[in-house]
């Protein structure tokens, strides 16, 4: 009974973290610039998987490092709130 409460908690969590990243200007900027990269690419005719393997590792670092500062800008913001 406890584990499937914990399990309710991280789901509530988890999908609380991805709306707050959804909403970030930011994520969407990094989405779209990695976007224009694939497509920069099929259009000259340079695409490989290699190159869309690469863009998503840059992407997906770039998504993480998004999410982290997120979470700290509003950690830092409650800390200060309670000033």
């Amino acid at each position: 009974m406890m584990i499937r409460g914990i399990i309710k908690i991280n789901k509530f969590i988890m999908l609380q973290k991805i709306k707050n990243i959804l909403g970030s200007i930011r994520f969407w900027i990094a989405t779209l610039t990695a976007s224009l990269a694939i497509l920069e690419a099929i259009s000259v005719g340079t695409i490989t998987i290699q190159y869309v393997f690469e863009v998503a590792q840059i992407w997906l670092a770039a998504v993480v490092a998004i999410g982290t500062l997120d979470s700290v800008a509003v950690k830092f913001g409650e800390a200060k709130a309670k000033k």
